[in-house]
């Protein structure tokens, strides 16, 4: 059985100089939208190339399926 995890992952920057930035990992998507949220608003008027943030969702591989 495969589970999701969300990877919350700070964005900013233009064209060549973009980046992406992982900041934290959930197991709950709604949890990390509500989180990711807030960090947009406490990021507001940082003085970075801070433009947001975002949640992808991915398939978490573990090990043990594996064998």
């Amino acid at each position: 059985m495969t589970r999701k995890v969300y990877v919350m992952v700070d964005y900013g920057g233009e064209r060549e100089d973009s980046w992406e930035l992982p900041v934290c990992v959930f197991t709950d998507g709604e949890r990390a939208a509500r989180y990711a949220e807030r960090r947009e608003d406490e990021m507001k008027g940082s003085p970075s190339d801070y433009a947001g943030t975002i949640v992808y969702e991915v398939d978490l591989i573990d090990e043990k399926e594996e064998s």
